[in-house]
């Protein structure tokens, strides 16, 4: 064999070496976190994927799921991790809140509504309805957030002295629980 073949054949050894590898890393991230069937299309953080903020100018939000999973029926399902273990009862209101915002932004993005998006925890799994009823619930949120930040101050929503201890501001808020 001439020097050249050699170059050439070690290449692609080390370029099918590569592709195995990152399979088999992928098939064993999948095992690792139980991810539904289908072709990851983005991982938050991974160098194979797509890693980019999901954006919505209309809705002023952005925000990187953890995985995006498009299933055989070509819809996308966003994945959110949470390393807690799941509440007694039902998912944390936030949590659900941060599920229905990805699948917002993966319409947006991606022009695919996805039917829903699925939340895990350590010991569960949770899927997450995107329908009209949490859409609705998150807009008004947003408008709710919209409005908190560039409407009229509506001042201290809580009396929860742990709540205000916690508050990133409470050394400049002129409402602070005293401790």
């Amino acid at each position: 064999m001439n020097p050249l073949s050699v170059l050439l054949l070690t290449i692609v050894l080390t370029l099918c070496g590569v592709a195995v590898w990152l399979w088999l890393g992928n098939q064993q991230l999948r095992e690792d976190v139980d991810l539904p069937d289908g072709d990851m299309i983005y991982a938050d953080g991974a160098r194979q994927h797509q890693t980019e903020t999901l954006y919505s100018e209309e809705y002023g939000l952005s925000g990187k799921p953890d995985y995006l999973i498009q299933l055989d029926d070509d819809s996308i399902i966003p994945v959110e991790l949470k390393s807690s273990y799941a509440p007694a009862d039902d998912p944390y209101d936030g949590h659900i809140m941060q599920v229905i915002a990805y699948c917002l932004l993966v319409e947006e993005n991606y022009g695919i509504r996805p039917p829903y998006g699925l939340l895990k925890y350590r010991d569960q799994a949770f899927e997450i309805a995107f329908d009209e009823q949490n859409e609705q619930l998150l807009l008004e949120i947003l408008e709710e957030m919209h409005d908190a930040l560039y409407g009229e101050y509506l001042g201290r929503d809580h009396d929860n002295p742990n709540r205000c201890a916690a508050c990133a501001v409470r050394d400049f808020c002129d409402e602070r629980i005293d401790l």
